[in-house]
């Protein structure tokens, strides 16, 4: 009787979420979304607090801190930061070995009754967790009825494998949640985009058209969460996305419960091969599970090892229709090309990681390492061109002589590895001269009218944008032969007698932008004073979205190769960005410092250097 009694008394506990006196906790809450991969374990409520236990997961070594302007908000109403343990509000934390860190984050009491709260760090980039329940409840999604019971075209023939000129159209939409952001990589035939471009949500939905010279697949991420898809040139392809399904897929907490579930319905032009390609259970990417290789040859070993197994399950698997098995086989070979290919890299990175020197003689590889790979029928086939590493495995192909299937293309790849593709990834015309090469060397006319419409695109777009910089904002050029601290002076030699506050940052560095937004108030306060502001990019900065940031950011830009920009950093120090350099009225650094110190310290160290 007793027993029972205890056991009732503790499903009622459960039930109501562990109710102790005037402290409930709530365990594993359901969540919709967050921006990184930081999960809520555990949320304890109380009538002078609201505690929520949280993990970071990430590498070994990363950084980590918290931002101290960190808030809840629910309904409306944000409850401040009051503690922090197992984190930092000042200095960065550096993970692990196991590349996890929890912390307990202290608020302001939520009020009774409240459903719901996101966790928010009130900075562009900052962490951000979606929609935590604290009444039990998930928020059901609803999917349209007819995306339930579609036919999909799993037979379809593959599109043929050769270049073809055209606009593909893919439009998107979420249920239950939004992204912060989307982005998609460039990483085809012709253009080589440093880092992901912005997709606009509008809505919960969103459209990205673009032009494709042959049928690919394209990258798009929704946060830091990654997805294929195959467009083809003309084609038309629709994506409805489960968001807290596929970010809770992800997650540690919550990941074996939402891994079967389907995320994403595709409709239009090859739904059948991407609804397959986003519900495989076969590994195709042989880049996991190599983070404890010492080796390139014990990483070659695996890699092949793994390749074997999977292509193995492939070919046994009947319910794979003939079009689908082609193509995650294709996908399987190149991705085993590419972990092959890249295996210094990858054990040098992973012994960096692990805080460990590069053994003598394990990044050896030998002259015929890439062979065994290379050698297969299909790598050197036109159907790898479906895949993004097409350009690199074409080079090392031809590198080796292993060209058996040349094809009429390859040699306008290699053309388009160096400027041509490196000028387009960041978003910039070509010059004149480079078109003319295009129209006399380009051999494949596909390959040409991409180039010719990006081209163009890009120059209407900058002309559109230099019109809308607004005055107090002046673009200059660096001399490019220039590094160091010769190329600061050169900078810096048209402010003498005044104070030049030096911004270095980027456009895809959201501490950088959320840096800039709070200097708005000071440069107003500081209207008027003899100080100058000078901001420095480099060229993973695109130019058109560079160009199109900058237009009412008041001062002084510039956009600095590479090489300039690192020259510059290593100069003082900066190991990353942003970073801050104030020279005085006689162009001498009185203050430099990485990271934004916070407005006030800014204003005192620029009011410092103004009566120095």
């Amino acid at each position: 009787m007793t027993n029972k009694f205890y056991a009732l008394l503790a499903l009622c506990l459960l039930m109501a979420g562990m109710t102790y006196g005037q402290e409930q906790v709530i365990e594993k809450p359901w969540y919709s979304g967050a921006t990184d991969p930081l999960e809520v374990s555990k949320v304890i409520l109380s009538e002078d607090r609201t505690v929520v236990e949280a993990t970071f997961y990430g590498n070994k070594g990363t950084e980590v801190k918290l931002t101290p302007e960190t808030v809840l908000r629910a309904d409306g109403k944000e409850y401040a930061l009051r503690s922090a343990r197992g984190i930092s509000q000042k200095d960065f934390v550096f993970l692990p070995a196991d590349g996890q860190l929890s912390f307990s984050l202290t608020f302001e009491p939520l009020p009774a009754g409240t459903t719901s709260f996101d966790l928010i760090e009130k900075c562009e980039g900052g962490w951000q967790v979606n929609g935590v329940r604290l009444d039990g409840k998930r928020t059901e999604v609803k999917i349209p009825e007819q995306l339930k019971t579609q036919t999909l075209d799993y037979d379809r023939p593959l599109p043929a494998p050769e270049p073809k000129f055209g606009k593909f159209r893919l439009t998107g939409r979420f249920l239950g949640g939004v992204p912060s952001k989307v982005t998609y990589r460039t990483l085809g035939w012709v253009e080589k985009a440093f880092m992901p471009t912005p997709i606009t949500v509008k809505d919960s939905t969103f459209v990205w058209e673009d032009y494709v010279n042959h049928p690919e697949l394209k990258i798009i991420y929704f946060d830091k969460m990654r997805v294929e898809v195959l467009v083809i040139p003309g084609g038309e392809l629709a994506m409805t996305v489960d968001y807290p399904a596929m970010h809770l897929s992800n997650t540690h907490l919550w990941g074996k419960e939402y891994q079967t579930r389907r995320k994403i319905w595709f409709e239009g032009d090859y739904a059948g091969l991407n609804t397959a390609l986003q519900e495989t259970p076969y590994a195709l990417d042989m880049s996991d599970r190599l983070d404890g290789m010492t080796s390139v040859q014990e990483l070659k070993q695996a890699v092949l090892a793994n390749y074997k197994e999977v292509r193995r399950q492939l070919l046994a698997d009947t319910t794979l229709s003939r079009p689908i098995r082609d193509f995650f086989l294709w996908d399987l070979e190149i991705n085993t090309f590419r972990a092959i290919s890249q295996a210094g890299f990858t054990v040098a990175f992973a012994c960096q990681m692990r805080g460990e020197k590069v053994k003598p003689g394990s990044l050896e590889r030998g002259e015929h390492f890439e062979d065994e790979i290379l050698a297969l029928d299909s790598i050197q086939s036109p159907v790898m061109m479906y895949f993004n590493y097409y350009p690199a495995l074409v080079e090392s192909l031809q590198k080796r002589g292993l060209t058996s299937r040349k094809c009429p293309w390859w040699q306008d790849l290699a053309l388009c590895n160096g400027t041509i593709g490196s000028t387009l990834g960041q978003m910039q015309p070509l010059t004149e001269t480079w078109l003319r090469t295009v129209r006399t060397q380009i051999q494949t006319p596909a390959i040409r009218d991409y180039i010719y419409a990006q081209s163009s695109k890009y120059k209407a777009a900058l002309e559109a944008t230099e019109q809308g910089i607004k005055e107090g904002t002046v673009i200059r050029q660096a001399d490019t032969s220039l590094q160091g601290e010769a190329l600061l002076q050169s900078i810096v030699q048209g402010h003498k007698g005044r104070v030049v506050l030096i911004d270095f940052w980027n456009t895809w560095c959201g501490p950088c932008r959320n840096a800039m937004k709070k200097m708005e108030p000071l440069k107003e306060k500081l209207k008027g004073e003899a100080i100058d502001y000078v901001f420095l990019a480099d060229e993973t900065s695109p130019q058109l979205l560079w160009q199109q940031m900058i237009a009412d950011m008041h001062g002084e830009h510039y956009r600095l190769s590479n090489g300039q920009s690192a020259s510059l950093l290593q100069l003082y120090g900066f190991s990353g960005i942003p970073a801050y350099l104030i020279l005085d009225r006689e162009g001498k650094a009185v203050y430099q410092h990485l990271a934004f110190p916070g407005a006030e310290e800014m204003e005192a160290q620029l009011r410092k250097a103004l009566n120095n």
